[in-house]
């Protein structure tokens, strides 16, 4: 599965067609129901630049998020490409009200997310998974798997 995603990946010439491979292959390969790339404008305001979604919800590309409290902790770890986080409950986990409250208008339940680091190695963004309907054990397989990207 790996090898036909990235061969599909590979044959992409425009940076957003990569990009648009890159969210669809995960999305399929982990049975979720959203894969987003979130660009970073600062490290506290982005927008998602490439999503792949069930036909069915609405769509949040282009869509800007500011959190000017994103957490500190998190831009530290994913700027030194570690930092990768799973949720399984967003109401379990222990994150900040502000963030449950970002996630909850975007309809996340439980998500992975995992930093991309750029060609000068920096942080450009996150990719992240999602689960819209109910929370989701993620496995460390699928955990792995995303790190690739």
């Amino acid at each position: 599965m790996l090898t036909n995603i990235i061969s599909r990946i590979y044959n992409c010439a425009r940076e957003e067609d990569i990009l648009t491979a890159s969210v669809e292959s995960v999305k399929q390969a982990l049975n979720c129901d959203r894969s987003i790339v979130y660009a970073f404008a600062q490290l506290t305001l982005g927008r998602i630049i490439a999503k792949s979604t069930l036909p069915a919800l609405s769509s949040i590309k282009r869509m800007t998020i500011e959190d000017p409290g994103f957490e500190p902790d998190y831009i530290s770890k994913y700027q030194h490409g570690g930092g990768v986080q799973s949720i399984d409950n967003i109401h379990e986990a222990g994150i900040s009200n502000r963030l449950v409250n970002i996630w909850l208008k975007i309809v996340v339940k439980a998500n992975i997310t995992v930093p991309i680091i750029g060609s000068q190695n920096e942080l450009f963004g996150l990719l992240v998974v999602d689960r819209w309907f109910n929370y989701r054990h993620w496995q460390e397989p699928e955990i792995e798997f995303l790190k690739v990207f």
